[in-house]
């Protein structure tokens, strides 16, 4: 992230509108900041009332996103209420990526408790992540973002890394491995490609 930050900096440099570039910059440093303050200042039972407001109103914005789009124009791509899909997918991919987690951390749990009433407790955070996941997976396919589907994937490669332990990490460092050579396999095909 900091060589990202350095390379915006330096980037102004070389920009056509230097001091907007620059402005960029400094907005992209406070967000990192604030995000870095955030997740090394809040204790884990603020983490998790903080991930169940994103998933609230990313959950919303998902729900009026396949609203729009079936009540009011099925023929273009999602991108209400933002008025672009790319970015609309971009803001559900964290959402996408607690969602998983939500539900793989509730079943985790689920699964050695007993009673009814921890059950019960533990049943209504993994509904509201299966209902999440349901409607930003629909919205997210809808809106037909590049991008945003291999951020989302970098995304679920990642925390099946930082979720597996020992020899099983190696599994998506091999997963990302084989996605880059495809990847570059691909965009080279298109590159050969003569253009009509």
């Amino acid at each position: 992230v900091c060589l990202f930050l350095l390379w915006s900096f330096a980037s102004a440099r070389w920009s056509a509108a230097p001091m907007l570039s620059l402005g960029g910059s400094f907005l992209l440093t406070v967000q990192f900041l604030w995000s870095f303050a955030l997740g090394h200042g809040l204790r884990a039972a603020a983490a998790r009332m903080a991930t169940r407001l994103i998933l609230l109103v990313s959950g919303i914005t998902a729900a009026v996103a396949l609203w729009y789009y079936f009540g009011r124009n099925p023929n273009l791509r999602a991108k209400f209420p933002f008025g672009n899909p790319s970015f609309l997918a971009a803001v559900l991919i964290p959402a996408l990526l607690l969602s998983v987690t939500t539900v793989i951390g509730q079943v985790a749990s689920m699964r050695g408790e007993l009673g009814r009433r921890r059950f019960r407790r533990g049943a209504w955070p993994l509904l509201a992540g299966l209902l999440v996941l349901a409607l930003g997976s629909w919205a997210f396919f809808l809106a037909q973002s590049r991008g945003a589907a291999v951020g989302l994937l970098v995304g679920l490669v990642s925390i099946a890394f930082f979720a597996l332990r020992g020899r099983r990490r190696l599994i998506p460092v091999l997963v990302t491995i084989a996605l880059m050579t495809l990847g570059a396999f691909h965009f080279q095909s298109q590159r050969d490609t003569p253009s009509a």
